[in-house]
C-alpha cells in the first residue's frame, strides 16, 4: 500500500455536515473533515484540468473503483495526527481531566464506581522515555453562528424573524 499524506490548513471556519441531516438550520457539524469531502474536492480539481467522464479508465481507477481511498482529515496535536478516541475508553465519573483512562474493551472495571465516556473526541498516543504509555486528548475549537432572517434588518418585529 502506498500512502500520500498531507496537511490541511483552514483559513476560515469550515462547516462539514452529514448529507440529508434534516433541517439545514440545525445541522450538526463534524469535528473532522470527512474523506468524502476531500474526495469531492480532488474530483472537482481533476475534472477542471482533465475534462473527462466516468467511463475514462484513469478517472474510474482514481475515484470510482475503490482502489484509491480518501481518509478523514483529523486534527493535529503537537504536529501529530490524532485519531478518534475509542468508544471503549472510560473515566471515573467526577474524576476530572486527570483521572486515569480505562479501556473497557480490554478489561471491564468494577468496584462500584460510576463511569463515563472520555469527553474529548480525539487522541494522540505515544510511549514516553521511561517506557510508559501516554495519551494527549484533543477537542477542536468550535464557532457557533446563529443567522436570523427578517424583512427589515434594522428593526426587530414580533413574528417576522426566522432562524
Amino acid at each position: 500500500m502506498k500512502a500520500l499524506t498531507y496537511e490541511l490548513y483552514l483559513l476560515e471556519p469550515l462547516l462539514a455536515t452529514r448529507l440529508g441531516g434534516g433541517d439545514p438550520n440545525s445541522a450538526v457539524g463534524f469535528d473532522y473533515i470527512p474523506g468524502s469531502m476531500i474526495r469531492g474536492l480532488v474530483v472537482s480539481r481533476y475534472a477542471q484540468q482533465n475534462p473527462t467522464d466516468a467511463v475514462d479508465d484513469d478517472f474510474r481507477r482514481l475515484f470510482l473503483d475503490g482502489r484509491v481511498r480518501f481518509l478523514n482529515a483529523y486534527p493535529q496535536a503537537y504536529g501529530q495526527r490524532t485519531l478518534p478516541v475509542p468508544l471503549s475508553w472510560r473515566r471515573e465519573k467526577d474524576g476530572g481531566k486527570t483521572a486515569p483512562i480505562y479501556d473497557f474493551a480490554v478489561e471491564v472495571q468494577n468496584g462500584g464506581q460510576q463511569w463515563q465516556r472520555v469527553a474529548q473526541p480525539f487522541c494522540h498516543l505515544w510511549v514516553s522515555d521511561d517506557g510508559s504509555y501516554k495519551v494527549q486528548l484533543e477537542k477542536p475549537e468550535r464557532h457557533i453562528a446563529v443567522h436570523t432572517s427578517r424583512e427589515d434588518r434594522q428593526k426587530v418585529t414580533k413574528g417576522e424573524s426566522t432562524v
